[in-house]
Order: structure tokens, then sequence, then C-alpha cells
């Protein structure tokens, strides 16, 4: 009886060199492309996260210039100036804006407007009756920004309005060159009318 039950059981192998080292080369294939997966991953939700915030930025700029375009007002003033209410220099365009009720009461109603790029960013500058001033960020890392505006006079596209322009364009459009990015931005408004430009009183 000793003999059969000796008989039948098998002694352990142990494990050879050669064996522990093909299980760990496997176990190093398996842990460096699980590892290059989840790298690719995160490249890939990276990507994702910075496209989302791009058209987020982008969706958002057009709908604050579409507001600004067409709550654009160029109604006489009671304020003391010479200046016309809408004209462009350099990358700059300033004109007047029905900015509403405001949390600060100072920038409620008309105001004075200027979309300019200063340190790589599109600003929003509101100016009150009072004098105080407010920057709005409307998009970062900006390279350049330049305005075209449709003279009806001419029959054609213009760089800058000029003060001595007595009609709003009908048309404005933007082009705004971003930061590492090959592709620009191009925006198109209609100004709800011609509406003539008034100089404000001396």
């Amino acid at each position: 009886m000793l003999r059969l039950l000796s008989g039948n059981s098998k002694k352990k192998r142990p494990i050879t060199l050669l064996e522990m080292v093909v299980a760990l080369f496997l176990a190093g294939i398996l842990l460096t492309t699980t590892l290059h997966f989840f790298q690719e991953y995160a490249k890939t939700q990276t990507k994702l996260r910075v496209a989302k915030e791009n058209v987020l930025r982008r969706s958002f700029l057009q709908l604050r210039l579409n507001q600004l375009f067409t709550k654009a007002s160029l109604l006489e003033k009671e304020e003391v100036g010479s200046s016309p209410e809408f004209y462009s220099e350099n990358e700059a365009l300033i004109f007047d804006f029905e900015n509403g009720i405001d949390f600060e009461p100072a920038f409620s109603g008309p105001l004075i407007a200027k979309l300019y790029v200063s340190k790589n960013e599109l600003l929003l500058e509101f100016q009150a009756k009072n004098g105080a001033t407010r920057k709005e960020v409307l998009l970062p890392n900006i390279k350049s920004v330049a305005f075209k505006f449709f003279d009806q006079d001419e029959g054609n596209w213009v760089n800058l309005w000029s003060k001595e322009k007595t009609m709003t364009p009908p048309i404005i459009t933007l082009k705004i060159q971003e930061k590492k990015v090959n592709e620009a931005l191009d925006f198109s408004f209609f100004f709800p009318s011609e509406t003539p430009i008034t100089y404000k009183k001396a």
C-alpha cells in the first residue's frame, strides 16, 4: 500500500532559468503594451480636452462678437467730445455699444467699446460715462487681428474705417490669427442698418 502511494506521487520539478527568463520576457511585453496603451489614451484625452476648450472659446467669441455688433448703436450723446462713434485704427475698432443693464451701474446703458489685441489677447474694453474702464478677455493666445469693412461708396473692401466716414459699414469681417495655429479664424457680421455716424457735441 505504501509502495502504491509512493509510486503515484510525483516529484515537483524545479523551474529552470530558461523558463523564468521567458516568463519575465512575456510579462515585460505585456506590461510595456499596457503602459503604452494608457499613455496613448492619456494623450488622446488631453487632445480632446484641448480641442473641446478651443471649440468652446471660439463659440463664445462668435456669440460675444455677434452680441456686440447687433447691439451696437450709434445714437447721439450729450457728453463732450468731437470724435465719430465708429472708426478703426491700427488693430483696434472703436464703436458705440448699448450694454443694457450691468451689475456695475456705471457700465449700464450706452458705452464706448474698443476691440483690440494687447499682450497676445483679444480684448474688449468698455469706457463708461464717468471715465471708468473695464476689460474683458475674449480670446487668449492671439497673434494678430485684421478688420475689413465693406464700403458701398467704393464698392469694395477696405482695411480701415476712418473718422471721415459718415455711415457705418453694412458688413464687417474679422480675421484672427491664433498662436501655434496655421488656419486663421474668419468672422463676418452684418450691421443692423447703415446708421449715420453722429458726431458728439463739442
